[in-house]
């Protein structure tokens, strides 16, 4: 990504079982999870077999049919952590689902050891948003480095509607 300060951890609102902000190991959530590795890491064409795999997805995992704010506010936030695991961390190589009661966590795992940086992009340009996406919609993102093994970045929404940003 474009060479800007890391984002604050202050701004990475990580989940209660988290530290620094940033995603820990964390003890095994009760629910349902569902896991999608691509068969093209390094094609942005994966990021729309993402989107097509949550949106099937997503009915087996929820409690209650997800509303179309709901599964818009998914598939655009995927959509935006898939394009940058392709464009700037080495490749995507998978989406991980974890559903409570009363969140989802999605988790986008990439190839890329570096930080994310959340940049100030102009006007002018159609692209460089994404991360500025995730933290106006989500109730919560972060990520979590595995040394040699790239990294993954998450983000949370509310399934009760509590906490989500308004757009």
């Amino acid at each position: 990504m474009d060479a800007e300060p890391d984002l604050p951890d202050t701004h990475q609102q990580a989940h209660p079982s988290d530290t620094a902000g940033r995603s820990a190991p964390r003890a095994r959530r009760s629910g349902r999870s569902a896991r999608w590795q691509p068969q093209l890491s390094t094609d942005i064409a994966g990021t729309a077999a993402a989107r097509t795999w949550v949106r099937e997805a997503l009915p087996g995992l929820l409690d209650h049919p997800a509303g179309a704010d709901l599964a818009g506010d998914v598939e655009l936030l995927l959509s935006e952590l898939c394009t940058n695991a392709v464009r700037h961390g080495g490749g995507l190589e998978g989406v991980h689902l974890d559903c409570t009661s009363t969140t989802l966590r999605v988790t986008v795992h990439d190839a890329g050891a570096g930080a994310l940086v959340i940049r100030n992009s102009g006007a002018e340009l159609d692209h460089g948003r994404g991360l500025i996406l995730v933290e106006a919609i989500a109730a919560g993102w972060g990520v979590q480095l595995h040394p040699d093994d790239g990294k993954d970045v998450w983000f949370e929404v509310n399934l009760t509607g509590a906490g989500r940003a308004p757009h």
